[in-house]
Order: structure tokens, then sequence, then C-alpha cells
């Protein structure tokens, strides 16, 4: 990372959801909040070249494809450390990090906690993670935290495991909206390949996004995983660049990708 972006009170927020079933009702989502049915962008994703749990979630957080960050199976050595994060980035930047997650492919040791502030994978001292929690108790830990976190930019990772989850995302929405900083929030909600489910093998999957000043739109185009972070990063108002991927907020503010 070069240098070090200063933020104002108002800089926004992120909250991150991957569910790790690669399908869900689109019009649920859409109905679950006041905030996000008027602002909700319809993105694809391509996941293709990072086709399990860790892999996804290590490019998803690096911007690299998995012949950069060599991490193929959930069973492989974790990122190498010298690798930059979204979450590194987001803190260098001044958020407060956490994340909560509901599988033990993702747990602490697993390569993707450098960078939050907290990371919950369920662990209890001297023990292993559980291979799973339910996705109740996952944000039932992250509503605690964002209970007590101050008024400080944030950035929150959420990973639910259940099907369907409809109910512990509307939760969370519902956590900012009674916060009141859905309006100052980028929400980006995604699917996991769903191996966890059953599900392995889908190759694309719906990527939702809820941003300050975006109106409610279905966009055509395929995004690449790698080009998620840097997306955040620009609709956080943060240089964009992390990684291989490219930002597709231009699209999503109107302009042409």
């Amino acid at each position: 990372m070069r240098g070090t972006v200063h933020l104002s009170h108002a800089a926004p927020t992120l909250w991150l959801a991957a569910i790790a079933c690669a399908m869900w009702p689109a019009a649920q989502l859409a109905e679950q909040s006041r905030a996000t049915a008027k602002s909700l962008v319809i993105v694809t994703l391509d996941t293709a070249r990072a086709p399990l749990t860790l892999s996804a979630h290590t490019s998803l957080f690096s911007g690299l494809n998995p012949p950069q960050h060599r991490v193929r199976d959930n069973a492989d050595p974790p990122l190498n450390p010298a690798e930059v994060t979204l979450a590194q980035v987001l803190r260098s930047c001044g958020r407060q990090t956490a994340a909560f997650v509901g599988s033990a492919a993702l747990a602490a040791d697993r390569g993707l906690a450098s960078g939050f502030d907290v990371y919950d994978d369920g662990r209890v001292a001297g023990t292993h993670p559980p291979a799973y929690r339910p996705g109740q108790v996952v944000v039932d830990r992250a509503l605690e935290w964002l209970s007590h976190s101050d008024e400080e930019p944030f950035f929150l990772w959420v990973h639910l495991a259940d099907a369907p989850a409809d109910v512990q995302l509307a939760r969370m929405l519902q956590a900012l909206d009674d916060r009141g900083v859905s309006g100052d929030t980028v929400v980006m909600i995604t699917g996991d390949l769903g191996e966890l489910l059953g599900d392995a093998g889908a190759l694309r999957v719906p990527l939702r996004i809820q941003a300050p000043r975006l109106s409610a739109q279905r966009l055509d185009f395929v995004a690449n995983l790698i080009d998620l972070p840097v997306t955040a990063l620009d609709l956080l108002q943060l240089p964009p660049a992390l990684g291989d991927g490219h930002s597709f907020a231009p699209a999503i503010r109107g302009a042409r990708r």
C-alpha cells in the first residue's frame, strides 16, 4: 500500500455479506429494507476461477485469481501474509473492521484474518472452530459487535452458511436502518459457491449492491470476482487499487463500462 487515505467523519461504511448458497430469490432481498428497495443494483458475478469457499474468498479479499494467490483448495496453505487484503486497506484508512464467519473453511488461521480488529470464527480458547455455525448465531454475534461499536466508519464482513439466509439478511439490514446508517453504508451481498450445502459448481452468482446516491437498476454485464474489492473501495471514495481487478463502479453510476 502506498500512503494513507484520510477520511472525513461522514465517510461511507461497508457491510459485505457472503452466503454459502449459490442462488436465492432476488425479489425477497429488495423487500427487506426500504433503503435497499430504493437503491438495489444487481450484477452477475463470475466465480468460475475460484470454485471453492476459501479460494473464492481469498480472491474476493486480495483481488487476485487463484494462480496468483495460490489458494485453490480449502486445505491449501493460506494466503501469503505479504499479500494485501481489503480488510488491511480499510483498517489502514481508519475503519473499524470485524468479521463473523459460519464455516471452518474461513477460520482465523486460513489467511483472511489479517486486517480485522475482530475475527470471530466461533473458536473457544484451546479448541478448533466449529465446522459450521448457524446463521442466527453468526448474525447475533455481528449485531452484538455493531451495537457496541462507536460512530466511526466500519467494515463488517458476515459469512452465512444457511439456506435460506433471508431472515438473517433482513436482521442485518434492519439493524443498519435502526442505527440510522443505511444511507451512508455500502452493502454488498453475494453468493458463495454453495459447496457447504451440496450446491458446488455454480459458476455465476448474484451480487446485490446498495450504496449512497445509487439508483435501482439491473446491469447486464458479468463482473469478475476479483473486481469486487476495488469496486468496494471506489464506492467508498477510496483509491480503487488492490490486486488485479477493475472497478465496475462507473457502470453502476451510469458511465460506460
